[in-house]
């Protein structure tokens, strides 16, 4: 088994989707544990009706943490590692901005990172990494 940094035990996980324009327009993160809080969740994200990508619930769940707007291009959010500890699934992430000199369109953006990982019923929580 894989350890952190500060010993806890790492847990896999992949990308379902990563980019800068969610429909998600407020800061958060949620967790989806079957299939219909995963549509719903699919559905705020995208602002379509189309059907989520597959996940196997039984085995998986779904973790999407959301920048909320921002004014230009040039912002990312990446969940770096997720770790286990008896009490929390615990997910870390960085958010990234443009340099005070980046060239960036001025257009409205929305950073997202959804990812799958193992199913836990521990809770889930957020940590930002600076």
């Amino acid at each position: 088994m894989e350890l952190a940094a500060w010993g806890e035990p790492l847990v896999p996980f992949s990308t379902i989707g990563r980019g800068a324009l969610s429909q998600v327009q407020a800061a958060s993160w949620t967790v989806a544990r079957t299939q219909e809080e995963w549509i719903v969740l699919w559905r705020r994200h995208t602002g379509t009706t189309t059907a989520p990508p597959f996940v196997d619930f039984s085995s998986q769940m779904v973790v999407g943490i959301f920048a909320g707007r921002r004014p230009s291009a040039g912002y990312e959010i990446e969940i770096t590692e997720v770790v286990s500890t008896d009490r929390a699934i615990r997910v870390r992430y960085r958010e990234r901005s443009p340099g005070a000199t980046a060239l960036v369109a001025p257009v409205l953006t929305s950073p997202f990172h959804i990812i799958q990982l193992p199913r836990s019923d521990l809770p889930v929580d957020t940590m930002q990494q600076q």
